[in-house]
């Protein structure tokens, strides 16, 4: 009798150990899942994002080659920046607007003046930094108006009134706000993926940290925080503006 229940206690302990490690295994595969599915996502966005930024850069170069022909036709004016051209210049720029498409307007000069200027001229060269920075925050701004625009996130059929979430636009969206992260960064790297390494002196540097967010992966709060300090940064913006 005590060996039978010496018997039955050792199999339901063999029992109960195996059920743990199968839990433990299912576990295991699951978190195994979760990553390589994780990591398949991160995949595909790298690669629509690296597609999306092959575009703009394909964009660039066709702009330079026009800018090129824009800059042979231009050889015959003024090689001097009148201070309404200079004003104009940075006003567009803190909206947005890239120099090389700013000079391949019939009333701008040539870009290789814009930047002699920024040599010569202490002024404008400041000015001309802060529109830069302020650029950046005019695209980070479009990022709030995609992520918060939510149009087409829902594709409703319209004979069975059905509705599905629309992937393609929302990864998408995510792409643009992704990318546009990443030519802010470019330009001012307090918006970098990667921190710069600043010099100090006697080769010695030190790195700046930063940190890159999405709009869509931010919470509402976090959200109208983000709005916050952009409203806050334009804001600062046209006070410059107006000086």
């Amino acid at each position: 009798m005590a060996k039978d229940i010496e018997a039955r206690a050792i199999e339901r302990e063999r029992k109960k150990q195996e059920r743990a490690q199968q839990r433990a295994e299912q576990e295991a595969q699951r978190k195994a899942d979760k990553e390589r599915a994780k990591q398949e996502a991160r995949a595909l966005r790298n690669a629509e994002q690296a597609e999306h930024e092959r575009d703009i850069w394909q964009e660039i170069t066709n702009n330079a080659n026009n800018a090129l022909q824009v800059h042979k036709a231009k050889r015959g004016r003024p090689r001097i920046m009148t201070q309404e051209q200079k004003d104009e210049i940075l006003v567009r720029m803190a909206n947005g607007q890239p120099l090389s498409a700013i000079c391949r307007m019939d009333n701008m000069p040539d870009i290789t003046v814009v930047y002699d200027e920024i040599k010569r001229d202490a002024s404008f060269a400041h000015g001309y930094a802060r529109a830069r920075e302020n650029m950046t925050h005019t695209i980070l701004y479009d990022t709030l108006v995609i992520a918060d625009d939510e149009s087409g996130d829902i594709i409703e059929n319209e004979q069975t009134g059905e509705k599905t979430v629309n992937h393609a636009k929302i990864q998408r969206d995510k792409v643009r706000i992704d990318t546009r992260f990443r030519v802010a960064g470019k330009v001012n790297h307090q918006y970098a993926d990667k921190a710069p390494a600043m010099a100090i002196g006697d080769g010695a540097s030190v790195t700046v940290n930063a940190v890159t967010v999405s709009g869509r992966d931010l919470s509402p709060d976090d959200r109208q925080k983000l709005r916050d300090m952009l409203m806050a940064a334009r804001a600062e913006q046209a006070k410059l503006i107006e000086q």
